[in-house]
């Protein structure tokens, strides 16, 4: 056994010796030294430079690199010989920066360098930052910002609790032009916000601090109660789907609201919050257990929800009902559907915050009006429905 223990151990050296010599010896050892790039242009980008070069073709060229430096630390790009162009990104600044140019051969031997400066245009952080608004929301604060250049970005929004210390309440990755960040679940009290930016490269901005008082509004205590009228669609996919299950707290393939296939669309469904409340916000929480229903499927895309105060009328006509307000579900990276971007699919997962207009009128009963789903299907699913009100 000890023999068959040291001729495994013996194997598993050899293997890894010959795994760094493949690793850092050149596949073919030819003395020639490659010319040295020429007629360098430099493109100044936002956080970046893009340059634009000539090389000396050979056969024994393999790629073109560039090594500078951001925060501090060494980088090179590459580009193989069928290039002319490299981009350099990730600079947190507008200042100079150096950069050296590099023809390399198949054997790993380097040219002489050609060294150019480059002075990147402001930042996508900083330009996010600077469009930067915070206001007071229900519940807490939202954050706006925008993003021109399309950048992929961290957006951050945290809060001060009780003892003076940061608490982070969410942070956005995103690539869209537009949108904002949510801090929730906090005392109409004074409150200090603070937001600042982050790219993928690890460069931070400012923060962007603000005292504000969040506007009030409560959980409406779930469970809700069904409340079937005559024109309501009362079918479900099977005895698990049926209608109670949107606030039951969980989201899976068993815990969904799901009507029956075929059995129409656009469909309605009403429920009793069991309290008169003038609302204020909902989370809209979709089917999400399996691939092909996320942001698809019988999703709803768009809806209407309508309220009533009194009691509705049992012949389910909608006399009675005031429009409270219409909802699109938006996928933020816009793909089609069966496409989905990490930014999707973390919203997905999080839920859907709208808020109600002001001015609405207090409501205890609420109807949804499900007018399209993402595949246009004649049925439709939901996993979870929360709301908060006054």
């Amino acid at each position: 056994m000890k023999n068959i223990k040291y001729l495994l151990l013996s194997c598993l050296v050899l293997i890894f010796i010959s795994c760094q010599e493949e690793k850092h010896t050149p596949f073919e050892k030819n003395p020639w030294v490659p010319e040295r790039v020429t007629n360098v242009v430099v493109e100044n980008l936002n956080g970046a430079a893009k340059l634009t070069y000539d090389v000396t073709k050979h056969p024994e060229l393999m790629y073109v690199t560039a090594e500078f430096e951001t925060q501090g630390k060494k980088r090179n790009v590459k580009a193989t010989h069928f290039n002319n162009s490299l981009l350099l990104e990730g600079f947190g600044d507008t200042m100079p920066h150096e950069v050296k140019l590099y023809a390399v051969s198949r054997s790993e031997v380097f040219s002489e360098p050609v060294t150019v400066m480059v002075n990147p245009l402001t930042p996508p952080a900083t330009l996010a930052f600077e469009s930067l608004d915070i206001i007071n929301d229900f519940g807490g604060a939202w954050a706006t910002y925008s993003n021109r250049v399309k950048a992929d970005l961290g957006i951050t929004i945290m809060h001060k609790d009780n003892a003076g210390a940061w608490v982070v309440d969410e942070v956005l990755y995103t690539e869209k032009e537009t949108g904002g960040v949510s801090a929730r679940g906090l005392e109409a009290k004074p409150t200090v916000f603070g937001v600042f930016v982050q790219d993928r490269w690890g460069n931070y901005t400012d923060t962007l601090v603000r005292t504000l008082t969040p506007l009030y509004e409560r959980l409406i205590p779930k469970p809700f109660r069904a409340f079937l009228l005559p024109t309501d669609n009362m079918t479900s996919y099977n005895s698990n789907n049926k209608i109670e299950k949107l606030w039951d707290g969980t989201v899976s393939s068993q815990n969904i609201y799901y009507t029956a296939v075929n059995s129409g669309m656009p469909t309605w469904f009403t429920f009793d919050l069991g309290v008169t409340t003038q609302l204020s916000r909902f989370l809209y929480q979709q089917r999400n257990d399996v691939a092909i229903v996320q942001w698809g499927h019988g999703n709803p895309r768009y809806f209407e929800i309508w309220g009533s105060a009194g009691t509705p009328n049992p012949d389910g006509s909608w006399d009675g009902w005031t429009k409270l307000m219409d909802v699109e579900s938006v996928k933020p990276s816009g793909l089609p559907v069966g496409q989905n971007s990490d930014e999707d699919l973390a919203l997905m997962y999080k839920g859907e915050d709208f808020n109600f207009p002001k001015g609405i009128p207090k409501v205890r009963y609420i109807r949804i009006k499900v007018n399209e789903t993402w595949n246009k299907t004649t049925f439709m699913h939901i996993g979870e429905l929360t709301f908060w009100g006054q």
